[in-house]
């Protein structure tokens, strides 16, 4: 197998993420695979293994003629068959096949709102799914979504895996004191909830006066990021709370951190709690996606209903109050990503899967 991983953007997303993590993960298991990024490049750039070849297509529009060929040229110098999309890029992935129809198509479908599937267009992702030879959904749900409503039929759950960073960038501080740092790695968007994290934050921040909050990921300039903005400030909570945007060097930031925590509506598989295993940070997290399902509730870490406050807010004074509870969730957290989620032996599945 010879396979191109193909994503619209590097930017700092978990299907970005994801798209370098198996570039490296291949590559480190012997196999011939390259990275073909289509519209914009970004911090996960630096991620990508330098002897994994590479290509930014910097496509003009949906639909360019002249890029398109660029990466045909570049599949066929490689002597590439298989095409591994990474979200949107399917689109781009069955024009390549039209053009070449020796190409096989994966499809890595990281739909991040897949507590609302009736939300989701089915129109023209059914058509193009006729094109696929098979299907990664990121969640069971989204497994039985694409059961249900796509024509391509087959279909194989693989977890998210995190590999250490390839980078020794130390670029981020994060403020505060050590050991009293609660991390939320997550985009700002409406789908993360920030908004919900912000509430319990100003709930329980009396009680915790030295720890501190941090939230790091792509501020959009929008409007959710104005309520974000908005809140911190008119609760007063500028000392507590702190925005980074975008990091290159999550790596470190985790290093800094001592509990990570999601407030999201909506997930896939986060990433970012994979990645918080590598260190051994306690997590508490939104019962939504496929976190149920790698995350045992008070034994490998804490679970609260979606959209939950008060559940939220205990949650975090339970690992608040505890170095001895943040320490044993981190470590049992730990163990249960090496043993059931590494990438080692989600390689060897869609190694084994790309066989039949």
């Amino acid at each position: 197998m010879r396979i191109l991983q193909l994503i619209d953007t590097l930017e700092t997303g978990g299907a970005e993420r994801m798209a370098v993590n198996y570039a490296n993960a291949l590559h480190q298991a012997g196999d011939f695979v390259a990275l073909a990024v289509t519209r914009k490049e970004g911090p996960l750039r630096a991620e990508l293994h330098p002897e994994v070849p590479y290509l930014f297509v910097q496509k003009k529009g949906t639909i360019d003629g002249a890029a398109l060929f660029r990466v045909r040229a570049f599949c066929k110098r490689h002597k590439i068959d298989w095409i591994h999309a990474h979200s949107s890029s399917f689109f781009w992935a069955v024009l390549l096949k039209f053009t070449w129809p020796r190409l096989q198509i994966i499809w890595h479908d990281h739909y991040g709102l897949s507590e609302f599937p009736e939300a989701r267009p089915l129109y023209p992702l059914r058509f193009f799914s006729l094109f696929f030879w098979g299907i990664l959904p990121v969640n069971h749900k989204l497994a039985a979504w694409s059961q249900q409503r796509l024509w391509c039929k087959n279909i194989q759950y693989l977890p998210n895996f995190s590999l250490p960073s390839i980078q020794e960038q130390k670029v981020t501080l994060l403020h505060g004191g050590a050991g009293k740092r609660v991390l939320n790695l997550a985009n700002w968007r409406p789908q993360k909830n920030q908004l919900l994290l912000l509430e319990a934050i100003r709930q329980i921040h009396n009680a915790f006066p030295d720890w501190t909050f941090h939230l790091v990921g792509k501020d959009f300039n929008d409007e959710y990021a104005a309520k974000i903005t908005t809140f911190i400030h008119d609760n007063q909570l500028e000392t507590v709370v702190f925005g980074y945007g975008a990091c290159p060097d999550t790596d470190w930031i985790f290093q800094q951190s001592d509990l990570l925590v999601l407030s999201s509506d909506s997930e896939g598989l986060p990433v970012s709690l994979l990645e918080a295993a590598q260190y051994g940070l306690p997590v508490v997290a939104t019962a939504v996606g496929e976190i149920p399902s790698i995350i045992h509730s008070g034994e490998t870490g804490l679970l609260v209903p979606q959209g939950d406050v008060s559940a939220l807010a205990s949650a975090l004074t339970t690992l608040m109050a505890s170095e001895e509870k943040r320490q044993a969730y981190g470590t049992a957290w730990h163990h249960a990503v090496k043993e059931n989620y590494s990438a080692t032996a989600m390689i060897q599945r869609y190694k084994n899967w790309t066989r039949v």
